[in-house]
């Protein structure tokens, strides 16, 4: 048996309160806690942030990747977020910036991922004809996410 991390729900929060934003400064350095717990979940949560990105480079709404981490509303949200770039037939360039990470574990199953992001850098690049939409960096460019996950039994199926 192996034990799989599901992402029960992702909730972006807007960067509007003055509050949100003071909660996301940081120098982006890269982390790390040192508890194999923690560490576990930061790196479960990067891996579900490629898999979307992955979705939306692929222009598949709903590619394997990303359901390894989602389900449910997660899920169904997840994959109208992909929807609305395959619709315009669209994908993100540039780079965000991930940081201020906070982990807290709740027994074996569950935990919570708290971070922000900074959208600053990333624009929504148009595929056909292929142009990039940069916008100027505002107090939205800025989010924070609450992040809950759970760890659910997954049996490998035998070939």
């Amino acid at each position: 048996m192996s034990r799989r991390p599901t992402l029960i729900a992702a909730l972006p929060l807007t960067a509007a309160a003055a509050l949100t934003l003071s909660s996301c400064g940081s120098d982006g350095s890269s982390e790390e806690t040192g508890d194999k717990e923690k560490d576990a979940v930061l790196a479960d949560g990067e891996q579900s942030i490629k898999a979307v990105d992955l979705a939306v480079v692929n222009q598949d709404p709903l590619d394997k990747a990303y359901l390894y981490y989602y389900e449910g509303e997660a899920a169904a949200g997840t994959q109208e977020f992909i929807q609305a770039y395959v619709k315009e037939n669209a994908r993100v360039t540039g780079a965000y910036r991930f940081y201020e990470a906070v982990v807290n574990v709740r027994g074996k199953d569950s935990a919570s991922l708290v971070y922000c992001e900074d959208q600053g850098k990333a624009y929504d690049m148009y595929l056909k004809p292929k142009k990039v939409n940069k916008t100027p960096v505002t107090k939205d460019s800025y989010v924070l996410y609450n992040t809950q996950l759970s760890a659910e039994v997954v049996v490998p199926e035998r070939e």
